[in-house]
Parts: C-alpha cells; structure tokens; sequence
C-alpha cells in the first residue's frame, strides 16, 4: 500500500534534488525512495553488547 509523506526542506536542499533528477533522468521520488531503502536501522544495544559497561565498568562478552 503506498501512502503520502510531506516534509520541508531548504530551498538549497530543493534545488540540489531537482539538479540531480535532472543530470540523472530520475525523478524526485524514486531518488528518494532509494535513499530511504539505503537507510540503516541501528541495533539497539544489549547488556551483552557492553551497553552496561559505564555502570559495571567491564564488557561480558569476552
């Protein structure tokens, strides 16, 4: 299901989309589609990823 988002940008930030599309032939969305599947989702860090090494002062996953 596709679905609508709506953002503001910079002016400079538009113009520098728009060059793109323009110099690649692509269009803003699909640009922008790319760069969001490109996106990394961080792993939130675990007790056994040394999250609680400031408290205990030592990793326990060694």
């Amino acid at each position: 299901m596709k679905t609508r988002v709506d953002f503001y940008i910079e002016l400079e930030e538009k113009q520098h989309l728009e060059d793109y599309c323009k110099a690649t032939g692509r269009t803003k969305t699909d640009v922008l589609r790319e760069l969001i599947r490109k996106l990394k989702i961080p792993k939130k860090p675990s007790f056994y990823d040394g999250a609680c090494t400031h408290f205990f002062g030592q990793k326990f996953n060694q």
